[in-house]
């Protein structure tokens, strides 16, 4: 039943998740938001960063036993791939991983650079194998 302005527009839009385009070939999401003509709110990117991050980290504590050792720059370095690659992305760099089990440092910034995502992203990865490696921003 329809009782105000806000169910109103819900029960006409419906709400996507995903982007779509409607049917005017606009870009839209939840609500029907039309992210051609009103891009989001900077505080709407940085919520949505905030979360992303969140998910990101929950992905490495659960792939690193050894999390809570590793230090913040280290554990940056994993978040950051995590954002960028997701959990399956993350998960299939078993030899890092066990690099990272070993703390051998240098072999896990090695297998870092020894990947698809630093042939495609050279200085992104670069300077996480750097960071793996020292331990320093």
């Amino acid at each position: 039943m329809i009782m105000n302005l806000l169910d109103l527009i819900k029960h006409h839009e419906g709400c996507s998740l995903r982007a779509y385009k409607c049917p005017a070939g606009k870009t839209t999401i939840g609500w029907g938001h039309n992210c051609d003509d009103n891009p989001i709110p900077q505080s709407v990117a940085d919520r949505l960063l905030d979360l992303d991050i969140a998910v990101a980290r929950a992905t490495c504590i659960r792939l690193f036993p050894i999390w809570s050792h590793l230090g913040e720059v280290r554990q940056a370095v994993l978040v950051d791939m995590a954002y960028n690659l997701g959990e399956g992305g993350l998960r299939s760099f078993l030899r890092m991983r066990r690099c990272i089990e070993a703390l051998d440092w240098a072999g896990a910034a090695r297998e870092l650079l020894d990947s698809k995502a630093a042939r495609e992203l050279g200085s992104r990865y670069r300077c996480l194998a750097r960071m793996m490696e020292s331990g320093k921003w």
